[in-house]
């Protein structure tokens, strides 16, 4: 027998915690399941398959409703507890989705429907851990309403999300199986009929903060969030990264791409432009070198890889100025990220100091504390240090080096250098790498642009 106080108490819970998204399908006003005390809950975000102008107002409660009806418009951080987004994915009475009236008038119902399951997938990949979408209404029979294959399928882009059913309507047997089959909860009643029968009243938790007061990476596979407050200490010269950081910006369509393309090349030796390496950029060519360089970072943070000096001896990229090191640097950081089995630092300000008594260190160990305080107290950090501008930057890195070895924490350490021609001391200290039939080898010879010390 179904508890409907636990299903509406689990439900009030996820508001405080997560972002709960509400899919209102075509049938929903028919069932009466659009009544005020649905109305008024605070979710994060409303899409639904009905058409009707101005449908959705009802649920702002004093939040100011952004509308959307084409995939272009869709902001990068879709939902928002503190205004309420509302995406009409068919378009409204009034408004087409963009694109529409440039194809044949016999083509635009299925261009429409094309479009609303591309808004549907763009949703459900928003689905992290944090997030949950409640159903209601929806009928896959309806050709008003997004079809039950495309409903499938779009729920193949949910990154750790779940979806909870309340369905009365009859003849959906095959997406109970699918809801069931993928742990999905599936209610039989309405969510109108469960809410009433209780008595549970939902908690105002703080749900106002528009995107949540935790960002999430990853270690050994598994996500971690970590407080955005403990973030913004060291936000002036280095950056833990995150999802939402790495996906802070998703240039969409072919005239973001083109935009967005010119901001990369500009910007990137200034900072990293984390949205050229995403899947959908194709902004950023790879370098002949850096199959070599991803190696040894991989092979050190796994522990299969000891260099001459220790764990944490630096490993330098040289290079000329304008050789592309700031963007290979980036590339790095960003696909060590994407493997989500160890956190990844990226340091990139000038005039640092990382003695033993400065405020860079401090903060920068109070960062790395944290993080193996909400993940794994031997955690092994990826530090990238895009630190061409340092004329002596041996000496800077091993001195980073050392202040964070001598406080017990464990790390990769990427920097680096323009080409410059080493003194005989500083010689006899490197050994370069490369690889030869699919081996890594150490030589004293300057055949590399990679080295350590």
């Amino acid at each position: 027998m179904v508890n409907e106080d636990e299903i509406i108490a689990n439900l009030y819970k996820s508001f405080n915690q997560d972002n709960v998204i509400l899919y209102i399908g075509v049938e929903a006003e028919k069932l009466g399941e659009l009544t005020q005390q649905i109305y008024s809950l605070p979710w994060s975000c409303i899409i639904t398959s009905v058409k009707k102008d101005g449908f959705g107002n009802e649920f702002a409660n004093g939040r100011i409703a952004h509308r959307y009806t084409s995939i272009e418009e869709l902001p990068i951080n879709i939902f928002s507890k503190a205004d309420l987004p509302i995406i009409q994915m068919f378009g409204s009475e009034t408004q087409k989705p963009n694109g529409t009236e440039d194809i044949d008038e016999f083509l635009q119902d299925a261009y429409v429907k094309k479009h609303a399951e591309r808004i549907l997938a763009r949703v459900m990949s928003k689905l992290d851990i944090r997030s949950r979408m409640v159903v209601i209404g929806y009928n896959p029979n309806s050709e008003q309403d997004i079809s039950l294959e495309s409903f499938i399928f779009s729920c193949k882009e949910i990154k750790g999300g779940t979806v909870e059913f309340f369905n009365s309507i009859e003849g959906v047997d095959v997406l109970k199986k699918f809801a069931q089959k993928n742990d999905y909860t599936w209610n039989e009643g309405k969510l109108s009929d469960a809410i009433s029968s209780t008595n549970i009243e939902i908690e105002n938790d703080g749900y106002t903060d528009d995107k949540g007061s935790a960002n999430l990476f990853y270690v050994a596979k598994k996500p971690v969030f970590i407080e955005k407050s403990i973030l913004v200490r060291c936000k002036n010269f280095a950056q833990l990264l995150t999802d939402e950081k790495i996906k802070e910006i998703r240039p969409m369509g072919r005239i973001q791409l083109s935009r967005w393309f010119y901001n990369f090349l500009n910007n990137s030796s200034d900072y990293p432009q984390w949205y050229g390496f995403l899947p959908q950029s194709e902004y950023y060519l790879k370098r002949e070198y850096e199959d070599e360089l991803l190696f040894i970072i991989k092979s050190m943070l796994s522990g299969h890889l000891n260099t001459k000096g220790g764990w944490n001896t630096p490993i330098v990229l040289e290079g000329d100025p304008g050789s592309s090191k700031s963007i290979e640097l980036a590339a790095i950081a960003y696909k060590v990220f994407c493997e989500q089995n160890n956190p990844v630092i990226f340091i990139n300000a000038d005039n640092l100091f990382f003695s033993s008594q400065s405020n860079e260190i401090q903060v920068l160990d109070e960062l790395m504390q944290e993080v193996e305080h909400v993940s794994e107290k031997d955690t092994r950090f990826l530090i990238v240090w895009d630190s061409s501008s340092y004329k002596n930057i041996a000496m800077e890195a091993k001195q980073l080096a050392h202040e964070l070895e001598n406080r017990g924490r464990r790390f990769v350490l990427l920097c680096s250098s323009y080409l410059n021609v080493p003194s005989e001391s500083e010689k006899q200290q490197r050994k370069y790498y490369y690889i030869q039939d699919n081996r890594l080898l150490l030589d004293d010879l300057a055949n590399s642009y990679i080295y350590s010390y």
